[in-house]
């Protein structure tokens, strides 16, 4: 049985609710040594709270922060219509939001538990303490090249989910990988015939997916034979500024 234990600081925000995830497992590399596990995360702070939730539509974070002043109001707020009590708060020297902000730690905890399988954090398809990376490559061919060897390079792309493994694991660590030939209408291609979708758990896996993994090295050196232009595009979904 083998036990990590870490300190590491959040960035300083502004009050809110956040998505720390990526943020935790950069700090965390040693997870991939975990076939099985929890992870235990505490925040050493009164006026903080952590809680798993959605992570892909921002709205429900803004929602979440408007519940909880709702349900925990700032000093010198009107309660019900506007006409009730004015919330007042004995303790204030630290600001009007200050309070409520150890109120709403105290109502959501300060700390989350999260299971660990195959060097992974067990969470949902869309709970977060982000959906992690989407990496967009998009393929035009020479225009000597026949289909046999189009086909050919679309099949290794395929494959590399499966081939593409990380040396700390020793598992593939591709989330998933789609693609196919183009069939839009618009005709804003730009001369772009193919494209593929990867997604990645996390920044890191996308970092060694690009720099370092050598089965993917291997397959851009086949792809540079028969590819005239590739374009390629990483965001983080729902992810905007």
């Amino acid at each position: 049985m083998g036990w990590t234990q870490k300190q590491f600081t959040l960035p300083p925000q502004s009050r809110g609710s956040y998505l720390i995830t990526d943020h935790v497992v950069s700090h965390l590399p040693e997870l991939r040594t975990y076939k099985v596990g929890l992870l235990h995360l505490f925040v050493q702070h009164t006026s903080c709270a952590l809680s798993l939730n959605e992570n892909w539509d921002t709205d429900v974070r803004a929602d979440m922060s408007d519940a909880l002043d709702r349900i925990v109001p700032e000093e010198g707020t009107a309660t019900g219509t506007g006409k009730g009590k004015v919330v007042e708060y004995r303790h204030s020297c630290e600001g009007p939001d200050d309070m409520p902000a150890h109120v709403k730690s105290a109502l959501i905890g300060a700390s989350v538990s999260v299971p660990i399988k195959d060097g992974r954090l067990l969470t949902g398809t869309w709970q977060g303490i982000c959906a992690g990376i989407v990496h967009i490559v998009l393929f035009s061919f020479k225009s000597s090249v026949d289909a046999a060897a189009i086909n050919q390079v679309c099949d290794q792309m395929v494959a590399l989910k499966d081939k593409c493994v990380h040396p700390t694991s020793s598992k593939p660590y591709i989330k998933s990988l789609t693609g196919g030939l183009d069939n839009s209408p618009e005709g804003v291609q730009g001369g772009i015939t193919h494209a593929f979708v990867v997604l990645f758990h996390t920044d890191e896996d996308r970092d060694y997916y690009v720099n370092d993994d050598p089965v993917h090295s291997a397959f851009k050196k086949l792809a540079d034979k028969v590819v005239d232009k590739v374009q390629v595009i990483d965001f983080a979904p729902a992810v905007f500024h």
